[in-house]
């Protein structure tokens, strides 16, 4: 199997995760709409490989969790990534890596 496979099911979960991460790194981007600008601004230039990195580090442990999850015998991506319950989880995962999620 692809270890990768779940990545079509994931927008909202990495939406959420990234927002997180941001957030750690000194951006506001609920509430400052100059934090907002500055991300774009980053976008058109060579410091792309800010965001890469955030989503590289989002990916792999979501596919180390996910891997634990594939475990399981009634484990599919489809019903995981439904379940409203399932971001929480996610969150608490991340929370083991990184102090500076909160479970939500």
């Amino acid at each position: 199997a692809y270890r990768l496979d779940f990545i079509l099911h994931t927008e909202y979960f990495v939406l959420n995760l990234y927002k997180d991460f941001l957030r750690n790194k000194g951006y506001d981007v609920d509430d400052n709409r100059e934090n907002i600008l500055d991300l774009f601004k980053m976008l058109d230039t060579d410091q792309r490989n800010f965001f890469e990195d955030i989503y590289e580090q989002i990916i792999e442990i979501l596919a180390e969790y996910i891997d634990e999850l594939k475990k399981e015998p009634s484990y599919y991506h489809n019903k995981f990534f439904k379940n409203e319950k399932s971001i929480g989880l996610v969150r608490n995962h991340f929370k083991r890596h990184f102090s500076f999620f909160e479970v939500i």
